[in-house]
């Protein structure tokens, strides 16, 4: 019973990893400022350029928020299987490891607001449209992929520390159980 929990929580836990994976890869990244560069390519106005950038900052955003409501879904998840694997084999697992997203929107808050000082009203103007999607990408859109990879590490980090002590106890539950198999025979 209690392996089919496990497999039942590795599939579960599969999916949303997965999940996260492509939310915050860098394919998703690179759609996104792919559309954002074909929109500024196709703006004749500053305006045009603005609503690019900010649309760029918006789906970043985005995929950061869907992030969080997947990470909480699997502390959710994650609580629930420690607190049945707690009182079903008496495993002292305590609670899952947290983690927020909070820090990388407050860093996509920082390039927001670099992004609106450096790219104000006035540099809209004055400057050429292609200097202008050349310094963005070079500075906004870097900083952004910077952002993606560090979450992604850190994501990937604690989603191994997230399911290890389950398996732990469950791997160490059943050398157990084959102890006590073999002093029975």
């Amino acid at each position: 019973k209690s392996l089919r929990h496990l497999q039942a929580l590795r599939t579960v836990f599969s999916r949303h990893s997965q999940s996260i994976y492509s939310t915050i890869g860098m394919d998703s990244l690179k759609r996104h400022v792919r559309g954002a560069r074909e929109s500024m390519r196709a703006s004749n106005f500053s305006v045009g350029l603005r609503e690019a950038m900010d649309s760029l900052l918006a789906a970043v955003r985005g995929d950061f928020d869907e992030v969080a409501r997947l990470v909480d879904e699997i502390t959710t998840l994650m609580s629930a299987m420690y607190r049945t694997f707690s009182s079903e084999h008496g495993l002292s697992l305590g609670s899952p490891m947290s983690f927020s997203v909070r820090r990388h929107l407050e860093e996509l808050e920082r390039i927001d607001a670099l992004h609106r000082r450096q790219f104000g009203a006035f540099t809209l103007v004055t400057t050429e449209k292609w200097a202008l999607m050349r310094r963005f990408f070079e500075s906004v859109a870097a900083r952004i992929k910077e952002v993606y990879d560090l979450a992604g590490g850190e994501i990937e980090a604690w989603l191994r520390a997230v399911l290890a002590p389950i398996e732990g106890q469950v791997r160490e539950h059943q050398a157990q159980l084959r102890r006590r198999l073999d002093s029975v025979r």
